[in-house]
């Protein structure tokens, strides 16, 4: 196995996550990123690994759905990753403490990485998902919408105007005044104004657009996508509360035309929850998967310890600053 540094630039792109776009939008909270191509016999792996400092010259790592196989669809098993991973930890000049990693959805949760890897309780992304499968007639893809979106795009009919809209700053802070309504009445934190407008201005190597539901001439909902070559993800997503009206089921209709037409192969909706542990994902869940796709389960996020006293160090402060805030 061969591994050498790349550019962020040289990056293919197969996913936004791993790509110039990402590595920029994490670096404004102080994430520094190195892109790395692994070579493995004839096959070829991208990677991004994003780290930030922990003490002295010491950091941590982290690294979003990858390695990417370029060209093919295979997969490095646990003994041919950690060796990778530590081909890597010779090539960065900070002293690593240890590499958490979320695997891509292609790294299905029947595949077992617990001889050489800590498998973590709660993923830092998202562990199930849905894909709609693009790549077909968009009747074959409408035709596997379950009732319940059939039922409300009839009634949103002829009510709801949907569009993609110029990234600005007017259209950013409507947007954001949905985004924190929504948090405050679904009971999450929403990301800053600062964060999701570096999410919607940063261009480098991933299409990011905006798109709007409109209700009486009003903007009642939007979604931000961010898309690699064949790739887009639904990354965030808020509406108003209208009785018998759903625009979100219209934005996500409209989404599925939009990126039909630009070609692109699947879409990610980007997380949906577990029945035994995410109850209180339940609505959010049977709204995405109200559009047909396909459920994908990855392995857990996966921690390689480095530095065995640091980790434990860290892994029992991160435990009392969760009992803290909890």
């Amino acid at each position: 196995m061969n591994v050498k540094k790349i550019g962020l630039n040289e990056l293919s792109v197969k996913n936004p996550f791993v790509s110039e776009y990402w590595a920029e939008i994490k670096s404004h909270n102080n994430w520094d990123a190195t892109a790395f191509l692994i070579i493995d016999d004839e096959f070829s792996y991208e990677i991004i690994v994003l780290t930030k400092s922990l003490l002295m010259n010491f950091c941590i790592a982290y690294i979003p759905f990858s390695p990417v196989s370029l060209y093919n669809n295979t997969l490095l098993d646990q003994e041919k990753l950690k060796t990778a991973l530590l081909l890597i930890n010779k090539l960065i000049t900070n002293k690593i403490v240890f590499f958490k990693i979320d695997l891509p959805y292609e790294y299905s949760n029947e595949l077992d990485f617990s001889k050489s890897f800590i498998l973590n309780k709660e993923s830092v992304q998202p562990e199930l998902t849905i894909r709609i499968d693009l790549d077909d007639s968009i009747e074959n893809i409408k035709a596997k919408y379950k009732k319940r979106a059939k039922r409300n795009l009839n009634k949103n009919k002829d009510i709801i105007k949907t569009v993609s809209v110029d990234i600005n700053k007017e259209n950013i802070d409507i947007w954001y005044n949905i985004y924190v309504e929504t948090a405050k009445r679904d009971g999450f934190q929403p990301r800053s104004y600062d964060y999701v407008s570096k999410i919607l201005t940063t261009k480098k190597d991933v299409k990011v657009q905006l798109l709007f539901a409109y209700y009486n001439e009003e903007v009642v909902g939007g979604i931000i996508l961010i898309s690699s070559k064949s790739l887009a993800v639904y990354l965030l997503g808020a509406s108003k509360k209208i009785d018998n009206i759903s625009a979100s089921y219209s934005i996500q209709d409209f989404a599925i035309d939009n990126l039909k037409e630009q070609n692109i192969k699947i879409y990610d909706l980007y997380g949906i929850g577990d029945e035994t542990n995410s109850k209180h994902l339940k609505s959010l869940t049977l709204f995405k998967t109200s559009f047909g796709g396909e459920i994908l389960k990855r392995v857990p996020t996966l921690d390689l310890p480095i530095n065995k006293i640091l980790y434990k160090g860290y892994k029992l402060a991160e435990k009392v600053r969760n009992s803290i805030y909890r």
